[in-house]
């Protein structure tokens, strides 16, 4: 596998107000280039280096699990958002799991964002 970080997806500053370009830039230039960079030096000499990351993920442990998840995480996270986007499901396994288990979406969007602004508030929002 080649260890080089992806590019965005979008632009940083693409999501602001809600993550500003500043929060974006330390999550993919320090912490996922980080954990990409550890995970790299791990594997320098190793026979994992040609497995994906998913297979280096489900067949590791220590550190460099702990690095490969990362790397996963954040790939996934950025694949995950969309700037601009205000649209909520429309149908899909996840939003019926969501409207049998919890609440209809309407409430449970508005429920997500209150918590959200109060974890920013106590947390700091890193």
């Amino acid at each position: 596998m080649d260890f080089k970080l992806a590019p965005l997806p979008f632009a940083e500053n693409a999501l602001e107000p809600y993550i500003s370009q500043r929060t974006v830039g330390i999550h993919y230039h320090k912490h996922h280039q980080g954990y990409m960079d550890k995970l790299d030096k791990a594997l320098a000499n190793d026979k994992r280096r040609a497995l994906t990351l998913e297979e280096i993920v489900r067949g590791s442990d220590g550190d460099v699990f702990n690095n490969a998840a990362q790397v996963w995480n954040h790939d996934f996270y950025w694949r995950s958002i969309e700037p601009g986007s205000n649209a909520a499901p429309t149908a899909g396994p996840l939003l019926r799991q969501i409207e049998a288990t919890l609440v209809p979406w309407t409430r449970c969007r508005s429920n997500c964002a209150r918590s959200l602004r109060v974890s920013l508030v106590r947390a700091g929002g890193g």
